[in-house]
């Protein structure tokens, strides 16, 4: 939901009537006028980029580390993490993030590198679009494993058919109608040195 400034304050109000409201405000409890069956009232304002998330009963926290498959201070730059579609996620050191239960993470790829694949406790994240995205859904520790390369890296297998058409081709590619100039030539998938 998109507020405008104009719209400030705004008045939450709800009901749940078997359990209390829990709501927090980029990550912070809000303090409600409401118990268990009773109406929650609060004003609220809100600034562009503000989370707020509204349970109907005690939500858990995560601990969520995230590791790269290769060196934390080569990786790191290659990546951009962000966390609830607005808050970008600092992953240059190893520490743990302590979020609220369901709290959406999106991974992917900065300019010029390729993330290889995402892993949340050992499972795998499918990409869309190259974006890995995932949410904070268990109790405890999640660890998030990150295995990034730069582009250049990311090709590593080249499947081409041998072409056997009995024609000679120079190193670039070119039909050659006799190989008698010295030189490099491919024939039937394999190499030819004329000397």
């Amino acid at each position: 939901m998109k507020f405008e400034a104009s719209q400030n304050p705004f008045n939450l109000k709800g009901q749940d009537k078997d359990n209390e409201l829990y709501v927090y405000l980029n990550g912070e409890k809000l303090e409600s006028h409401g118990l268990k069956g009773e109406m929650f009232e609060k004003q609220v304002y809100f600034n562009a980029g503000d989370v707020l998330k509204i349970y109907s009963s005690e939500p858990f926290t995560t601990d969520i580390e995230f590791g790269f498959m290769g060196s934390r201070a080569e990786c790191y730059p290659m990546v951009e993490v962000v966390m609830d579609k607005n808050t970008s996620v600092d992953v240059s050191q190893d520490v743990k993030h302590n979020v609220l239960q369901g709290t959406e993470f999106q991974v992917k790829a900065k300019e010029g590198y390729v993330i290889k694949s995402v892993t949340v406790c050992n499972e795998p994240v499918v990409p869309v679009n190259g974006v890995y995205t995932f949410n904070a859904n268990i109790r405890g520790d999640m660890l998030a494993n990150i295995d990034v390369v730069d582009e250049a890296a990311a090709i590593s297998n080249v499947n081409a058919e041998t072409v056997n058409n009995g024609k000679m081709y120079s190193i670039t590619g070119m039909a050659i109608k006799n190989g008698k100039t010295p030189g490099l030539y491919i024939k039937n998938g394999k190499k030819y040195l004329v000397k």
